[in-house]
């Protein structure tokens, strides 16, 4: 049996193998534990820069972990916001993710909207990974509903820029994407939610629930991967699938099932991140460890919060990703 890797962060954000094909059989990987510095972390954002790994969280100014190992040695480097957060939010500090745009860098998060109470989708700008970041005064995203779960992605081929969120039940969850400007915070076609913006996944499978959220895309071969979670983050039936097109903004075809969903050891694996290393793609994401307790969503006490940071290798066959973990 394939054992899982536990670990506290990795990321590469790269465009990985370009060739179509199946993988050779995947080696079986070492299991991998650091919990001590980072004892949970949900809705994970990976990157890497000058051979540094990041990791940042969901939480309160959303902090910043490095190290120079992929499972070891992670210690808090600084926070996105130092001081609590961007003027224009009050709360749901959700998701964030920190990626290469141009020259610097651009944190997406979530955040509650004042204006509204909606959540909303907001951009903050740095010359260096660790900041200081400067929050672009307003939400990227934003409307009469709530938006969350921002993922950034440059297509390697055509060198554009598209931003991807969810839009939640509206009647249920849609996945949703636009082309953005190199700057990665001015949309191309129109401001969010014009006609320029593309339904790119809905609610069709029954283990979906009516949820689809966290998206994260990857090129491999001729086929753009969207990877993104299904039903309640909160308990069991939270899992990961995945639906693939020939163009970043789809059409996107599912593959019917989930890659990723709860074992014996680990349930609600989700909100996960892909990226390509040492010659192999890897599956970053959270769970909750059911020695620590069953997730009942808070209708049942005690309940178990604690979601840690997993990864796995992830090999293609048939032209659909597996993830090589059993949880």
């Amino acid at each position: 049996m394939r054992k899982l890797i536990v670990a506290l962060v990795v990321c590469v954000a790269c465009s990985g193998a370009d060739v179509d094909g199946d993988d050779p059989a995947v080696a079986t990987s070492d299991l991998a534990v650091n919990g001590t510095v980072l004892p949970s972390c949900a809705d994970p954002g990976v990157t890497v820069d000058q051979g540094r790994y990041y990791v940042t969280c969901t939480g309160g100014g959303f902090p910043i972990y490095s190290s120079t190992s992929a499972t070891s040695g992670f210690k808090q480097v600084g926070k996105i916001f130092p001081n609590g957060g961007p003027s224009w939010s009050d709360g749901n500090h959700w998701a964030p993710e920190i990626h290469h745009v141009g020259s610097g860098f651009v944190a997406y998060f979530t955040a509650r909207n004042k204006a509204n109470g909606k959540n909303a989708i907001g951009a903050a700008r740095a010359t260096s990974i660790l900041g200081p970041y400067v929050d672009i005064g307003k939400p990227l995203v934003a409307s009469t509903g709530s938006k969350i779960d921002a993922h950034f992605y440059t297509d390697p081929d055509s060198g554009k820029h598209y931003l991807f969120w969810k839009a939640e039940l509206e009647p249920t969850d849609t996945i949703r994407g636009q082309e953005i400007a190199a700057d990665g915070v001015t949309f191309v076609g129109g401001p969010a939610g014009s006609s320029a913006t593309k339904t790119v996944l809905k609610t069709t499978e029954a283990w979906e629930g009516d949820v689809v959220e966290a998206p994260w895309v990857i090129k491999r071969g001729s086929f753009y991967y969207l990877f993104y979670s299904g039903n309640a983050y909160c308990n069991h039936t939270y899992g990961v699938g995945v639906a693939r097109a020939s163009h970043p903004l789809g059409p996107y075809t599912k593959l019917g099932h989930p890659i990723l969903e709860s074992g014996s050891h680990w349930s609600g694996p989700g909100h996960n991140a892909v990226v390509f290393k040492d010659g192999a793609w890897h599956t970053f994401f959270h769970a909750y460890r059911l020695a620590e307790g069953t997730p009942h969503c808070g209708d049942v006490t005690p309940d178990n919060n604690q979601r840690h940071l997993l990864s796995s290798q992830v090999f293609f066959q048939n032209g659909w990703p597996h993830v090589a973990a059993h949880l």
